[in-house]
């Protein structure tokens, strides 16, 4: 999932006036949850063949998606010339919460055998003159195809952390200094 944003930083003079800032962090957005493995395909056989079969694999399931990270709140400077002008200033800077992790998918299934054992007939030669004279038999097996192997779980997204307040008390706001450059426009 997507990280929350976090919440604004900002400078301010108390000068007793009523200020109400809203600096909580986003929540994180939830993980996508991982998509089921494709089943095993291609499972039938028509005739059973002169040698041993095995069942294809089931597609592995998808893994769950990690959560966003809640949003840090904002952090808050306070230049206060006393601190009785702190009375009128309300701040909310709650951190957001962590998105839940995505859920991870089984595996498909693997293909079943029509048959788990069989036996081809064939002539052979049993005396040993060169020449088939005698009905044998060669005994053959299958295997299941095995289940697709289970997506892996997630982390869900952490917390953001709480805003911070910093105030620095009789001192008044700095001014906002505005560099300029002057000089000859190049013609």
């Amino acid at each position: 999932g997507t990280s929350g944003r976090s919440g604004q930083d900002v400078a301010l003079h108390a000068d007793g006036s009523p200020q109400d800032l809203q600096l909580d962090g986003e929540d994180g957005e939830n993980g996508e949850d991982g998509r089921r493995g494709d089943e095993a395909r291609g499972c039938y056989v028509y005739n059973l063949p002169d040698y041993d079969l095995r069942g294809a694999q089931g597609g592995d399931g998808g893994d769950g998606g990690p959560g966003g990270a809640g949003g840090n709140g904002g952090n808050v400077t306070v230049y206060a010339p006393s601190l009785a002008e702190l009375k009128s200033i309300r701040v909310s800077a709650r951190p957001g919460r962590g998105g839940y992790a995505g859920q991870s998918a089984p595996g498909g299934e693997g293909c079943r055998c029509p048959s788990y054992s069989w036996r081809i007939r064939y002539a052979c030669d049993a005396n040993g003159d060169g020449r088939p004279n005698e009905t044998c038999y060669r005994n053959h097996y299958c295997t299941d195809g095995q289940r697709g192997r289970g997506g892996s779980p997630a982390r869900g997204g952490g917390n953001g952390n709480l805003g911070h307040l910093t105030v620095i008390p009789g001192v008044q706001a700095l001014p906002v200094e505005r560099p300029s450059v002057s000089g000859p426009v190049a013609q």
